[in-house]
C-alpha cells in the first residue's frame, strides 16, 4: 500500500488522487439522504448487522472502475423515524469466479460497532451462483476491521482512491 502523495508522484500515479475537499460524515450522510438510491435492510444486515431487516436506507455507489483501490465500494445510512441509525460501509471486490463483500455497519457517529465478510461464488460466466454465498462474522476490534474502516473513512470523505477524469489536451 502507498502511504504518500510523494510515493505516488515517483510512481507516476498523481493524477490518480483525487484532491477533493474533505467532508465529515454528517455531511456524507445528508449527501446519502438527498440523492442516494433507496434501500431496505436485508436478512443478512439482520441477522449480522444487528439493522432490523425491512429498514429503509438511502445507499451511494462508487463503481471499481472508478477507485485506484480496484474495489466498488457503497455506502448506506439507514432511518428510523428520519433520523439516522447506522450506516454500512460496503466494500466489494470481484473476481471472475467469486464476490466479496466487507461490510462495515457503524453508528451514525461513525464508530464500528460490526463487521462481517460475505463471499459469493459466480458461475463460468460471472453469473452469481444463488445460495453459493458464505456469510462470515468478523471481530470489530481486529485491527484489520478498524484499518478497513479508515480506508472507507478516507474514501468517502477525503476522496482518496479515487480516479480522477483526464484532462482534455489544450
Amino acid at each position: 500500500m502507498v502511504k504518500s502523495l510523494s510515493a505516488l508522484i515517483i510512481m507516476g500515479l498523481a493524477g490518480l488522487v483525487n484532491a477533493a475537499e474533505h467532508k465529515s460524515l454528517r455531511a456524507l450522510i445528508k449527501e446519502a439522504e438527498n440523492s442516494g438510491e433507496a434501500w431496505n435492510a436485508n436478512s443478512d444486515d439482520s441477522s449480522f448487522g444487528a439493522i432490523p431487516a425491512g429498514t429503509p436506507g438511502k445507499a451511494l455507489e462508487v463503481d471499481a472502475a472508478l477507485t485506484t483501490d480496484g474495489a466498488t465500494h457503497d455506502f448506506i445510512v439507514f432511518e428510523k423515524d428520519n433520523r439516522p441509525i447506522g450506516v454500512l460501509f460496503d466494500v466489494i471486490r470481484e473476481g471472475s469466479r467469486r464476490v466479496e463483500h466487507l461490510n462495515l455497519v457503524c453508528a451514525a457517529n461513525g464508530k464500528l460497532n460490526r463487521c462481517y465478510n460475505q463471499i459469493g461464488e459466480n458461475d463460468a460466466s460471472g453469473k452469481p451462483i444463488r445460495g453459493s454465498a458464505a456469510t462470515t462474522p468478523l471481530s470489530s476490534k481486529d485491527h484489520k476491521m478498524s484499518a478497513a474502516l479508515h480506508h472507507e473513512l478516507d474514501f468517502w470523505l477525503k476522496g482518496m482512491y479515487r480516479k480522477t477524469a483526464a484532462k482534455p489536451a489544450s
